[in-house]
Parts: C-alpha cells; sequence; structure tokens
C-alpha cells in the first residue's frame, strides 16, 4: 500500500476505508497529545477529527482562559467577555472553560449577566487558593 497525505498533512494508506482513516489519524497524533473531550455520536469524520487538529493547542487555550478568569478578579467572567478577551472562539473556549471546572481551577459565581442578545450567563471566577491567615 502506497501513502498519502490527506490536505491536513496526515499520513493515510492509500486505499484505505474511512473507518481506517480515522483511527490511523487518531493513533497518529494521540502519541504527541491526548484527544480533549468529543462528541462520540457526531458523523464520522469531523469530532474525532477536529479533537485531534486542537489537541496540541488545548493545553496553550485552557492557560489562556484560567488567566483570562483570573485577572478578571472578584468581578468574574461570563463565557462571551472571556471570548472577546482571549480571542478564542465559542467552539473551543467552552470546553477549556469546562475543563478548568473539571479541575476546581474556576466556579460559577452563581450570578448571571445578560449577554449581547440579551440571554442570562453564568459568570465565573478562579478558586482562591487561601491559606496562612488570610481568611480572617
Amino acid at each position: 500500500m502506497q501513502m498519502e497525505l490527506f490536505g491536513n498533512g496526515t499520513p493515510a494508506l492509500a486505499g484505505a476505508d474511512d473507518a481506517d482513516r480515522t483511527v490511523q489519524i487518531k493513533s497518529t497524533r494521540s502519541r504527541r497529545c491526548p484527544l480533549p473531550p468529543y462528541s462520540r455520536n457526531a458523523p464520522k469524520g469531523t469530532s474525532d477529527l477536529a479533537a485531534a487538529g486542537i489537541a496540541p493547542h488545548t493545553p496553550n487555550q485552557r492557560l489562556r482562559v484560567y488567566a483570562a478568569i483570573q485577572n478578571a478578579g472578584a468581578t468574574g467572567l461570563t463565557d462571551e467577555q472571556g471570548q472577546e478577551l482571549t480571542g478564542i472562539k465559542t467552539q473551543s473556549y467552552t470546553p477549556r472553560r469546562g475543563e478548568l471546572v473539571k479541575e476546581g481551577k474556576i466556579r460559577d459565581t452563581g450570578e448571571r449577566r445578560k449577554t449581547r442578545s440579551g440571554s442570562p450567563a453564568a459568570v465565573w471566577e478562579a478558586v482562591s487558593k487561601r491559606g496562612g491567615g488570610d481568611d480572617a
């Protein structure tokens, strides 16, 4: 079998069907970076390929999202505000913020702010690591 390249530069076996190519793409990329969570019920060749493509960028994006929320202090940020500050699109920002919540680095303040469309949005803040006598 001959090797060919997909448009994104990922090697694939010529003559392999789509399922084989998807597995090959995932295994090739996952050696470098673990895949972020993605929808496994989406049509073949969509979410899994997107996850493989974004995997190398997720650590940096997570740091940028955390820094924006942390820098907002007690004011916190909605996802919309965070997206504007970081320049990260919704499709990437929201999953990175969700990962930070799971890690316990940020939390929902319980406050809601209106978005540009007028919908209420959760306000997120960094979880402070209190120690010593700062709590008094």
